[in-house]
This record gives structure tokens, C-alpha cells and sequence, in this order.
């Protein structure tokens, strides 16, 4: 039932996407945390930093860091950033790289843990077993490889000397740079983050060095950032290679060719051959027909048996002022199908009427295992193969988009596309394309507004994803093949080629092409030929009534006997309210009556199996970012730390 499995996944989709929305406005830090000042608890009377800056763009780093404990603690620790922000402007345009850095511990004065911890290099220095001195100097040094600065028009050091996540205050800073590469008629400037923003101070880089002292006091969470620019070339770092762009749009284009060979491969062996049909199949009710056509039981399919039943004799429809009534003529015989008469039994229950009103514990029962047992007589006009191909297709689709997204993230260095988020995205992806194949399957017994409806609300949630991770992830510069953008184009065009296979297969008797061919019928029948079926068989709307109305067609074939007389057939009853020309009407009416009934046994007992078949964060961003070292602290690396 399409309703039913619509109001099934549609909480997925939706607390899947609230997920992923949360997810994103949570990593990036729109919501402000509250930092804590733990400057009664420890203070940082000395902080000296001696950095060799190599050709290749890594730095090593000598730290010395004097505290002053007020309270009982084992150490400090520090903490470098793995992913990181560099915010910088360019001929008055601001500039916002993305950089993922690696370190390296080379030595400790104290006894240390070297660990990464939520996206962070720590430093844990001093032992669990015994507790620092009331003053302590820690020696640290490590090399922090910076990488490909991602810029093409020149090279530039840029970096938080003192980091600007230190939850105490910290005094007499001395910061020593030394260039591996000569430099001359340079100076760095030095950003130096305080209360009433950056102080800004500049000092000339002198035989390769340059020195800088900060006398005042930081406050917890400012730092001091250093910032200069060389010629493009100056590092001679590896650029980012290609590979992994490659890998992954060579994977999307084969995809697709197997996708359209699939396709070409199987578009005529299952070739439905319609037959010219006048009057309802033989051999086929209309439950089969409605599961035939979509692939679907929906309560219509098994409503429209009581007309069906009706037109050979087997029941009466009484409408009564206020009621209606079905009565049992005969018994259900061996022309009866075993689903048929399980349900026929059940409604009837050994009286002559139908309590329509009763709960009816053995019909709801017999309705569950009809769905079963039309799904297994018909599964043989289905390609297992086919639907197989369909779902694996939209697995790989799925499975693909969420492996791109976490390899371009890692590659541009966006923490907050973690494999959480990106399985989240991938789940999504294959819900929509899962739903997207359900739709098409029910293409033709679905009205052409939902149809297109529904497909707008899937292709909606997709193009957000798309739009959302092409935003966030596409960087020109790390991505030069732009493989966030042409990948998932490509690769979906996939996706639509399997939604579109027919996985139909005739049978024997051509059973789905009867089907088909009175699908068309009911379509295309013109006046003269109805009236000319009408004065052989005089019962012939009702014979066909129910085919209609599982097929989805029902306002059509109506539509055809607006200037025919209907001749109200012998099991049918009116109240006399009706003129005889509403006859149509009402016996429709009835079959929406039993869809009530239906509706109301399903409650009564929990379903054997389903009825669908399963074949930007503030500015500077992480750590902080803005121009400048500041509160914010703008370059790599820095980071802060702690005592515990």
C-alpha cells in the first residue's frame, strides 16, 4: 500500500535529515559553548616557543612552558588541532582554506602520553601516580607537517604560536622563528589577541630569524599568531595528488556504462506484448490484476472481489437507507481461487449476511494470508534478477556517495563529515532512491499528481544533499576534477536507468499482456465500440468495474458511459432514494465500503509481512579562525591546553 509505505519511511527520512542538520550546526560551533576560567587553579608564568620552519612547510616546535599550580595536579596538557581554519585576506578579498596537519612527538622533559583525541593531537605531560611540583617546567618537541598551503599565487607562514585554547592566563611569552630557506626584506607580523581585539606589532626577519616578546599578560582563550607571505614556491611542498579524483570519477563513468549495458542488456527480455482485450481476463481476478500492475496489495485490490464475486453470482450488494448489506447467494466453489474463498468464507462466517459492523477476527486473518498467497501466485510474472540488479544498484549508488563524501571531506579537511554523518547521508540517499523505485513501480496505478508529487519530495531531499555537500565539501583547489559536483550527477543517472527496467515477465497465457491490453482498452475504447460490447453483453461495466479500479482507472471507464445506459444488474438492490443511472455509483460505493472494512480487520492483527516488497559556523571556524591570532586565532596549529 503506497500511503502505508510512505507514512512508513517518511519519519526515517525526515529524523535522518533533523539528524544530519543538527549534526552540521553542532560542528560548526553556531551555537556558542561556554569556556571555563581555570586561571585560580593554575597559571602559565612562562611560555617560550623556538620554531625551525623547514623548506618542506613543516615546523619544528620547542616548547617551554613554566606553571605555577595552585591547586594539587599532575601535569599539564596540550593539544594541537587536527583539522583547522586559516582565514587570511588577499588584495582585500577574504581567503578561508582548509588544512589537515599532521605531528609528530620528538621529545619530553617529563614523563608524556602522546594520544589523538576528539580531533585533537594531545600531550598529556606528568604522571597519574604522583603530583607536579607547585612550579613546573615542561619541555616539549614535536614536528607539525602543515602541508600544501592550497594557495597558487603565493607561500605563507601562518601560524598560532600560542594557541588560543588555553583555559588560563599565561605571561612573558618569547617566540624565536628560524627559516631553514634563506629570507631577506621580510617582516612577520604578529597578531596578539586581547580584550579590545588584536594588537598588531611587526618585527624584520634578520639572517634567517626573527624574535618577538610579549611582556603582558593573555588572557585565557588568546593567543598570538604570526602571519608572513614569500613567493609562490617558497615551500616546496607535494601538492595534493589527483588520485583520489580520479579513482572516484573513473568509478561514477563505470558505473554508469554497467548501469547503461544492464539496461540494454535487459530492456527487451521482458517486453510486454499487449493483447486486444474486450472483457476481463480469464483465469486472473482482480487482485491478481491490481498486484500484476504494481507490484502491490492495497486494500482496492481486495475490495474489488465483492463486485467481482457479485457478477458471478456468488453475492448480493442491498443498499439499505443508512446501511449496506452483502448476502450470500451460494457457496464458494472450486472456481474459487484459495485466497478468494478463505476471505469469501471468513466475510459471510457460516450466515447468509455479512456483519459488516462486527470485529472479525477470521477475516482479518484470511485478509493477511490472501496478500501472501496473491504475492506468491503472481511472483512468477516478476524478474527476480531484475529486482535484484535494482536494489544493488541503488545500494552501490548509495554506498558510493557516502565513501565520496568522507574521502573529499578527509581531503579538504572538513571534521564534521565524519563516517557518522556520511553513513547518515548514504542511509538517506538509499531511503530516497529505494522510494524513488517504489514510485515508479506504481507508476500506473498511481494519479499523475502524486506521481509527480511524490517524486518532487524525494528529488527535493536529494538536490538538498547534493547542494548542501557540493557547498561544504568543493574546494576548486583540492578538488580539480570537481568530483563533489560531476560524481553524483553522473553516478545517478545509474539509478534512474534501474528505476526504469521493467521486471514484468509474461506468462504462459500472456497474462500480463491481457492485463495491459485491457488496461488499454479502458483507455482508449471509443464510444461506438462500447455501445456495440454493451448490446452483447449489457453487464459488461460491471464485469470490467472491478479491473478499473485496481488498475487506477476507475473515473475513466466511467467517463466512458456518460452518454451509455447502464443497465442495473439483477445482484445489485437500491433503496429507492437513487435513480437507476447512480447504480454505477453505488456498487462502486461499496467496494469503498469493504475498503473500511479491510481497514478496520488490519487493526485487529499485527501484518504477517510488510505490504511492500524489499527487493557555517562562526567566523574562523575550527578552534576559533577570524583574521588575526586574537580570541580567535587565525593560523594553524596552536590549539591550547590544560592541567589535570
Amino acid at each position: 500500500m503506497l500511503l502505508k509505505t510512505i507514512k512508513r519511511f517518511t519519519p526515517i527520512i525526515l529524523s535522518g535529515a533533523i539528524v544530519l542538520i543538527f549534526a552540521l550546526i553542532f560542528m560548526f560551533n553556531i551555537f556558542p559553548t561556554e569556556r571555563p576560567d581555570n586561571s585560580n587553579e593554575y597559571k602559565i608564568t612562562g611560555y617560550d616557543v623556538e620554531a625551525f620552519v623547514q623548506e618542506d612547510n613543516k615546523i619544528l616546535i620547542e616548547e617551554k612552558i613554566d606553571v605555577n599550580f595552585l591547586v594539587s595536579s599532575h601535569g599539564i596538557f596540550r593539544k594541537i588541532p587536527i583539522y583547522q581554519k586559516a582565514q587570511f585576506y588577499d588584495n582585500g578579498k577574504l581567503q578561508t582554506k582548509n588544512y589537515k596537519t599532521n605531528v609528530v612527538l620528538y621529545k619530553s622533559s617529563h614523563e608524556i602520553d602522546f594520544y589523538t583525541s576528539n580531533d585533537y593531537f594531545v600531550f598529556q605531560l606528568g604522571s597519574a601516580y604522583e603530583y607536579a611540583n607547585s612550579n613546573e617546567t615542561y619541555k616539549i618537541a614535536y614536528l607539525i607537517d602543515l602541508g600544501d598551503d592550497k594557495i597558487t599565487d603565493f607561500d605563507q607562514l601562518y601560524y598560532n604560536f600560542i594557541g588560543n585554547q588555553w583555559d588560563t592566563t599565561i605571561s612573558n611569552v618569547n617566540i624565536k622563528i628560524k627559516f631553514e630557506k634563506p629570507v631577506e626584506n621580510k617582516t612577520i607580523t604578529f597578531y596578539v589577541g586581547t580584550s579590545e581585539g588584536d594588537k598588531i606589532f611587526q618585527e624584520e626577519i634578520v639572517n634567517n630569524e626573527v624574535s618577538f616578546t610579549y611582556n603582558e599578560t593573555l588572557l585565557p582563550y588568546y593567543g598570538i599568531t604570526g602571519r608572513t607571505v614569500f613567493e609562490e614556491g617558497f615551500f616546496t611542498t607535494e601538492k595534493q595528488s589527483a588520485t583520489l579524483d580520479i579513482v572516484l570519477l573513473s568509478a561514477s563513468i563505470v558505473f554508469v556504462i554497467a548501469g547503461i549495458l544492464i539496461y540494454i542488456k535487459n530492456k527487451n527480455n521482458n517486453k510486454i506484448i499487449s493483447t486486444v482485450e474486450f472483457k476481463a481476463p480469464k483465469g486472473i481476478t482482480p487482485s491478481d490484476a491490481g498486484y500484476i500492475i504494481d507490484k502491490n496489495v492495497s486494500k482496492g485490490d481486495i475490495s474489488a472481489l465483492i463486485v467481482y464475486w457479485a457478477n458471478k453470482g456468488y453475492l448480493k450488494i442491498i443498499e439499505e437507507e443508512k446501511n449496506v448489506k452483502f448476502q450470500k447467494l451460494k457457496e464458494a466453489d472450486e472456481t474459487f481461487k484459495v485466497y478468494e474463498k478463505d476471505i469469501f468464507n471468513s466475510l459471510f462466517d457460516g450466515n447468509e449476511y455479512a456483519n459488516l459492523n462486527k470485529k472479525n477476527i477470521k477475516l482479518a486473518n484470511a485478509i493477511s494470508l490472501a496478500k501472501q498467497g496473491i504475492k506468491f501466485e503472481n511472483s512468477k510474472y516478476f524478474s527476480n534478477g531484475i529486482a535484484m540488479i535494482k536494489t544493488t544498484i541503488i545500494l552501490l549508488f548509495s554506498v558510493l556517495m557516502a565513501t565520496m563524501y568522507y574521502l573529499i571531506a578527509d581531503k579538504v579537511a572538513l571534521k564534521f563529515f565524519s563516517i557518522f554523518i556520511c553513513i547518515l547521508i548514504g542511509l538517506i540517499i538509499f531511503l530516497c532512491c529505494y522510494m524513488l523505485n517504489y514510485i515508479f513501480e506504481r507508476k500506473l496505478t498511481l494519479s499523475k499528481i502524486s506521481f509527480i508529487l511524490f517524486q518532487v519530495i524525494i528529488y527535493s531531499v536529494l538536490l538538498a544533499i547534493y547542494v548542501a555537500c557540493a557547498y561544504f565539501l568543493h574546494e576548486p583547489y583540492s578538488n580539480p576534477l570537481m568530483i563533489t559536483i560531476f560524481v553524483p550527477l553522473i553516478s545517478f543517472i545509474a539509478v534512474i536507468i534501474a528505476v526504469n527496467l521493467n521486471n514484468k515477465i509474461e506468462g504462459e497465457n500472456k497474462e500480463v499482456g491481457k492485463i495491459f491490453g485491457l488496461r488499454n482498452f479502458i483507455l482508449h475504447a471509443e464510444k461506438n465500440r462500447i455501445e456495440v460490447l454493451v448490446g452483447e453483453n449489457p453487464l459488461i461495466f460491471y464485469e470490467i468495474l472491478p479491473y478499473a479500479y485496481v488498475l487506477g482507472i476507475t473515473k475513466k471507464w466511467i467517463k466512458k458511459f456518460e452518454e451509455i445506459e447502464i443497465q442495473t444488474p439483477s445482484w445489485y438492490i437500491g433503496n429507492g432514494s437513487f435513480a437507476e443511472t447512480n447504480a454505477s455509483l453505488r456498487v462502486l460505493a461499496s467496494m469503498y465500503l469493504f475498503n473500511r472494512v479491510i481497514l478496520k480487520s488490519e487493526t485487529l492483527i499485527k501484518p504477517k509481512i510488510s505490504d511492500h516488497d524489499g527487493n557555517f559556523g562562526g567566523f574562523g571556524g575550527f578552534g576559533g579562525g577570524g583574521i588575526g591570532g586574537g580570541m580567535s586565532g587565525g593560523g594553524l596549529g596552536g590549539g591550547g591546553g590544560g592541567r589535570w
